[in-house]
């Protein structure tokens, strides 16, 4: 099983990158429940996502706007 981070959506593409900076194209049509970006999205051995990673996901997106949060209170 890989995971794979949804960097963009493009002209139809999911396009995901993985840890160690693998980038996967996916058709969104070809995924059969809501992705964006920021999705962490679960492969197995199949070329389409089975699911995704809601808790990393959220983990994820919650120490990004720490971080942005961050930034524009050292800023005042």
């Amino acid at each position: 099983m890989k995971e794979y981070t949804v960097d963009r959506i493009e002209n139809g593409i999911v396009v995901c990158i993985s840890d160690d900076d693998k980038v996967h194209k996916v058709p969104v049509a070809s995924i059969p429940f809501a992705v964006s970006e920021g999705d962490i999205l679960v492969f197995g051995d199949e070329e389409n996502p089975t699911g995704k990673n809601e808790a990393k996901s959220n983990l994820r997106r919650s120490h990004a706007q720490q971080k942005l949060n961050a930034l524009f209170e050292r800023e005042k």
